[in-house]
């Protein structure tokens, strides 16, 4: 089953940063290599979306990440995606590195709400 973009729950678990469920997916013989109407893989979303917990158990599980080149037009947040690749090359654990995307994630958001208000506040005037 798919949703209208033609993403699968793998997918959908990917986009969502579940590790855990992406895990258990891939334990009920779901297809990591099933591709979406833009041609991403479950892997090529989560680093799409720089979800490592997603991302390190998918490679665990079989999936190649493509070349930096290829993510680079696509990452919604425009982080170092070549320390991203280098630490999920290195199948590393990296708490302490989700811990930084988390971090610059919650900036990114606190600046966007500052923005917002400050738009809206001018508007008001």
């Amino acid at each position: 089953m798919r949703s209208s973009d033609g993403r699968t729950a793998l997918m959908w678990a990917a986009f969502r940063n579940n590790g855990k469920m992406c895990g258990f997916l891939l334990d009920h013989n779901a297809d990591p290599n099933l591709e979406d109407k833009q041609g991403w893989n479950a892997l090529d979303i989560a680093i799409i979306k720089m979800n490592y917990e997603s991302a390190i158990v998918l490679k665990r599980r079989g999936l190649v990440p493509k070349d930096q080149e290829f993510y680079t037009p696509h990452l919604w947040r425009k982080f170092d995606i070549a320390m991203f690749l280098e630490n999920l090359e290195a199948d590393h654990d990296s708490i302490d590195y989700k811990r930084l995307f988390d971090l610059i994630k919650r900036k990114i958001s606190l600046c966007l709400i500052l923005l917002f208000y400050r738009t809206r506040r001018r508007v008001a005037e």
